[in-house]
C-alpha cells in the first residue's frame, strides 16, 4: 500500500512540474486523480485504510497546488501586488418622477494585469447593468423605487483582497444583499470553500458551530431572533440547518473565515445580513492546508 501512495505521489509530482499552473486548480487536481486511479486495480484496495490513503495523497497533491514552497511551481505564480486599487469604473443611473437608481460599478487595478482581476471586473459590471435594467423596467409599471450600489475594499493584506459589493432597494421596505469575493493575493485565484477544505465536512462542522453562536446570542440578548430548530420557532419558517457549499463568505483582517446570510434568510428583516465568526480552531482539520488561514 505504501508502494502504492509513493507511486501516485511520483507521478503526480511528475505531471505537475511538466504543465504550467492551471487557472481552475481544483478542477484540475480531481481530473488528475481520476485518471491515476484507472492504472491501478481498485479491487487489491477495497480496505478503508487504503481509500484514506488515497484521500491523502489527493490533500498531498491539492495542497502542493495550493500553498506555496510545497511545490516549486508555486513559487513562480504571479500573484496581485501587495497594495491594490479599488476605484469606481463607472455609476450607472436612471431617474424617473420619484424612482431613481445609483449603481457603482466597482474596477480592481494593480500594476500588473491579472487574468482574476480582469475577469471580476467584467463580472462586476455585467451584473450591475442587468441588475441595472430590471430596476428600470420597474419605472414603467408604475412602481417607486430606489436603488442603491456601492462597494468597499473589506481588506487588502500581502495574502487577501476582499471586495463587498452592497446593493440597496427601497419598494415601501428596504432589502439589502451583500456580495464578497476573497482573493488570494500569492496564487492569484479567487477562493471558494471547496477549494479550501478537503471534503464537505466542513458544511456540518460550520453549521454546528453556527446553531451554536445562534443559540447563545439568543440567550443573552432577547431581540435577537434566528430561525433555529428551537421548539419555540414560528411554524411558518424554515429553520436553519446547514450551510450551501456555496455559501456566501469572506476572510477578515484576522484571516478568520466569516459566514454570511442573506437578510431574511435566517432571521427577521430587522436583523440585516448576519455573520458569523468561525474561529480557525474549529475547522484547522477540515482545510486542505491547516495553516492556510494562519496569518
Amino acid at each position: 500500500m505504501k508502494d502504492f501512495v509513493k507511486t501516485v505521489i511520483r507521478n503526480f509530482s511528475k505531471q505537475y512540474r511538466q504543465q504550467t499552473l492551471p487557472e481552475d486548480l481544483h478542477t484540475q487536481v480531481t481530473n488528475l486523480f481520476h485518471k491515476e486511479k484507472k492504472k491501478y486495480s481498485w479491487r487489491r484496495f477495497r480496505n478503508r485504510a487504503t481509500q484514506s490513503a488515497l484521500a491523502l495523497a489527493l490533500t498531498f497533491i491539492l495542497a502542493v497546488n495550493l500553498f506555496p514552497g510545497v511545490g516549486e511551481a508555486a513559487s513562480v505564480l504571479p500573484g496581485f501586488d501587495k497594495l491594490v486599487q479599488l476605484v469606481t469604473l463607472q455609476t450607472l443611473t436612471a431617474k424617473k418622477e420619484a424612482s431613481e437608481i445609483a449603481i457603482d460599478v466597482p474596477k480592481i487595478e494593480t500594476a500588473t494585469p491579472t487574468k482574476v482581476a480582469t475577469a471580476l471586473n467584467k463580472k462586476y459590471l455585467k451584473e450591475a447593468q442587468a441588475e441595472f435594467q430590471q430596476v428600470k423596467k420597474q419605472f414603467f409599471d408604475g412602481s417607486r423605487v430606489s436603488v442603491t450600489g456601492d462597494f468597499e475594499k473589506v481588506v487588502d493584506d500581502s495574502r487577501f483582497l476582499v471586495v463587498k459589493r452592497t446593493l440597496t432597494q427601497i419598494q415601501g421596505s428596504s432589502a439589502t444583499t451583500t456580495q464578497y469575493d476573497t482573493i488570494d493575493k500569492k496564487l492569484n485565484i479567487v477562493v471558494s470553500l471547496p477549494l479550501i477544505f478537503k471534503n464537505e465536512d466542513y458544511l456540518s462542522v460550520i453549521s454546528e458551530e453556527i446553531k451554536q453562536q445562534m443559540n447563545e446570542q439568543m440567550k443573552a440578548d432577547t431581540n435577537q431572533i434566528y430561525w433555529s430548530e428551537a421548539a419555540d420557532q414560528p411554524t411558518d419558517v424554515q429553520p436553519f440547518k446547514q450551510i450551501k457549499p456555496n455559501q456566501t463568505f469572506y476572510i477578515n483582517a484576522k484571516h478568520q473565515l466569516i459566514i454570511t446570510f442573506a437578510q431574511g434568510e435566517i432571521a427577521p428583516y430587522y436583523m440585516g445580513t448576519p455573520e458569523f465568526v468561525i474561529p480557525t480552531k474549529i475547522i484547522k482539520q477540515q482545510l486542505a492546508s491547516p495553516n492556510y488561514l494562519s496569518n
